[in-house]
């Protein structure tokens, strides 16, 4: 099975890919929703909160939950 990420809008309630699918008739698929605003003002979401709603955060095991708290792990940032 493959898979890929598509962008799509929807008008009039029905999903319109932005892209060509290249899918044959009647094939059928599994479709996964992300809204890339959060909506309420239509703002477009930060990487981390689309990180967050794709259940990316906290993934990798045996690590520190915020690498931001360790000082060793900002050193020479932002610096050329």
């Amino acid at each position: 099975m493959t898979s890929r990420t598509v962008e799509a809008i929807v008008e009039k309630g029905v999903l319109r890919p932005l892209e060509e699918l290249e899918l044959p008739e009647q094939q059928h698929v599994l479709v996964k929703i992300f809204a890339l605003t959060n909506g309420a003002h239509d703002q477009a979401l930060s990487c981390f909160d689309m990180a967050q709603e794709l259940g990316l955060i906290g993934l990798a095991e045996e690590t520190p939950p915020d690498l931001s708290t360790n000082p060793a792990h900002l050193e020479g940032f932002g610096s050329r």
